[in-house]
């Protein structure tokens, strides 16, 4: 979308009768795709790449009420080739490599990522950040990285995705978490978590509020039950939950 046609867009707007009900904005979208401005208007905070966005695309979403987040992954590298700060393993699922994490020039890197988004959007979503189950070492690490981005960006919004392992030290350098897979996964197909899985989100649920931290739920499916299962789960819990697909593009 060009920035004349956003402008456009923007003033030709309907604007609510007086007197009339606003509807309540929806607490959270995690969106990949591109577009669906329109939509994302309606969540109280977006998740979002920002090379999909333009500067003035996410202008318009903050002048609707919106907390723009931008992507960031903390702990891999989506980069074809292997790096200087890359480990000799990659996440099969994305085909992502695992970093080492505070190496110098990944931690260059990052910063400067992280700088470059925050010119645009409000906060970051600090993703991959669960590489401390895999490689205990880089608890210690992963915790140092954070605290520097806090000190970099003191009034930013950083939701962490999961990083369970991280808590509760976590909570000095993060105002949210984000619980993705709470209830149903795209793993091994679409399917509802079984009942030690559902036990353990429920446990995380649990810590993650005793850190007092905001939470918000991410669910993934693609059938109606599926779909039902996760948002009644949520409900039930106190949370309301994204229901998406794996790539996250839909809305």
């Amino acid at each position: 979308m060009t920035t004349s046609r956003l402008l456009l867009d923007a003033s030709t707007s309907p604007t609510p009768a007086a007197g009339a009900t606003r509807v309540p904005p929806k607490p959270l979208a995690v969106y990949y795709g591109h577009g669906s401005l329109q939509r994302l208007s309606a969540y109280r905070m977006v998740v979002l790449h920002p090379q999909h966005y333009t500067p003035a695309e996410i202008l318009w979403l903050k002048g609707r009420g919106v907390k723009p987040l931008a992507y960031l992954s903390v702990g891999e590298d989506p980069s074809p080739e292997p790096s200087a700060w890359s480990r000799r393993s990659r996440n099969p699922a994305w085909n992502t490599w695992y970093v080492k994490i505070g190496h110098p020039a990944w931690n260059a890197r990052l910063y400067a990522t992280a700088a470059e988004a925050l010119q645009h959007f409000d906060g970051l979503l600090l993703d991959t950040l669960d590489s401390s189950i895999l490689f205990p070492t880089d608890r210690s690490p992963l915790l140092r990285t954070l605290r520097s981005l806090r000190q970099r960006h003191p009034d930013a919004y950083f939701l962490a995705n999961r990083g369970f392992d991280l808590l509760p030290d976590m909570a000095r350098y993060v105002n949210g978490v984000l619980m993705e897979t709470f209830t149903t996964s795209w793993e091994d197909g679409y399917r509802k978590l079984r009942p030690h899985e559902l036990a353990y989100t429920a446990e995380m649920l649990r810590r993650v509020r005793s850190c007092d931290l905001e939470v918000y739920a991410l669910d993934y499916a693609t059938t109606d039950q599926q779909r039902r299962a996760a948002r009644v789960r949520a409900r039930a819990l106190g949370l309301t939950t994204f229901v998406s697909v794996r790539e996250l593009n839909s809305i």
